[in-house]
This record gives C-alpha cells, sequence and structure tokens, in this order.
C-alpha cells in the first residue's frame, strides 16, 4: 500500500536491449539470500520464448539479465526443453522450484540451472499453479480434462462442447491438489 505521505520512488528495472521481441510472464521470487530474483520470457509467442533472470537487493537496482538453461527431458527430447507458456517459481528449504502450466516440476539451486522436468500427475494438464505456504508445504494445482461425459445441451453456451460418435458433450474440466514438503516426493491431496 501507498501512503500520501510516502515518498515515490522510481526503480530502473532490467530492460531489453536492442530487441523487437515482447517481454511477458513476471515472476518476483524472494531468494535464499533475502533479495529479489525477477524471471521473465522473451519471443514472439509463448512456447518458444527465452527465458530470463535478474536479481536485486533493494528492488531498484538490478544486475544485468541473464538468461536461464534448462536440462533436456531425457524421455521426450534429447535437446533442451523449451518452456510452454508461464511457470510458477517458488522457494523450498534449501532450491527452487519450478512448475510449468503442463504440469511438470524442475529444480535448481540457483534460479539459473534448472533440472530436467518430472511430472508431478499421472495426466497431463492444461493449466498449473504454485503456491509455498509458511508452514513449508509446496502446493500444485493442475487443471485436465474430466474423464466424465456429460451431455451437451443449447443452455451450456458457456461451456463449450466437443464431438465423438456425432453427439456432443460438454468440455469439462477437474481441478487436481497435490502437497510435497521436498518439491520431490508429492501426494495427492484431492480432486474436484
Amino acid at each position: 500500500f501507498v501512503h500520501h505521505r510516502d515518498r515515490l520512488l522510481e526503480a530502473e528495472l532490467p530492460v531489453a536491449i536492442n530487441t523487437p521481441q515482447q517481454e511477458f510472464d513476471a515472476r518476483l521470487v524472494r531468494t535464499h539470500e533475502h533479495s529479489w530474483a525477477l524471471l521473465w520470457s522473451r519471443g514472439n509467442d509463448q512456447r518458444g520464448a527465452e527465458r530470463f533472470l535478474s536479481c536485486t537487493r533493494d528492488l531498484l537496482r538490478w544486475e544485468t539479465p541473464r538468461r536461464l538453461r534448462f536440462a533436456p527431458d531425457p524421455e521426450r527430447n534429447p535437446a533442451p526443453e523449451e518452456l510452454e507458456g508461464p511457470a510458477d517459481v517458488c522457494r523450498t528449504s534449501d532450491r527452487y522450484l519450478m512448475l510449468d502450466q503442463r504440469g511438470f516440476a524442475r529444480h535448481s539451486d540457483d534460479l539459473r540451472s534448472w533440472e530436467a522436468p518430472h511430472r508431478i500427475f499421472d495426466e497431463d494438464a492444461w493449466l498449473s499453479s504454485l503456491a509455498r505456504t509458511e508452514d513449508g508445504w509446496s502446493w500444485a494445482v493442475c487443471i485436465t480434462d474430466s474423464e466424465t461425459l456429460e451431455p451437451y445441451t443449447s443452455g451450456d453456451l458457456w461451456t463449450g462442447y466437443f464431438v465423438i460418435d456425432g453427439r456432443r458433450y460438454k468440455h469439462t474440466c477437474k481441478l487436481r491438489v497435490a502437497a510435497s514438503r521436498d518439491g520431490r516426493r508429492w501426494e495427492e491431496r484431492g480432486k474436484v
């Protein structure tokens, strides 16, 4: 909150130099060293965007941006993997945890180099989110397609539909929740 007696401070954020590409998906993370890290994407679309990192101690002066490095996923792709959209990042007790929108997690010691991804949920998500609570738990929530086939009616205009054997069914989804202490071993905590 800004009160009327507070003086206005202007921060020089890390900027793109000599690039026509857009910058988006910014995430601010508190580090283990009690400083701040800003992670963001640069590119013409979400899928092929490059990822960058810049750190600061006071939120006013920022270090030169550095490119993030991702280890390849040996099961799916031998080349370094691109992230398919925004990713949430949080601090764990001794490392950092990243969850991409498909429900795959990665770990890092320094926020710059990220290990190969591992799946948290047993099915692909089309949107995931990550949070860390004060009691030390990391919580992952993902949205996946529901297995339930519900007939689509004219009153279901806002849900969308798909067709199987000439019949329309509502596009429904489910939320899945998992929790972890260390970001590696996850316990499923429910479905909605």
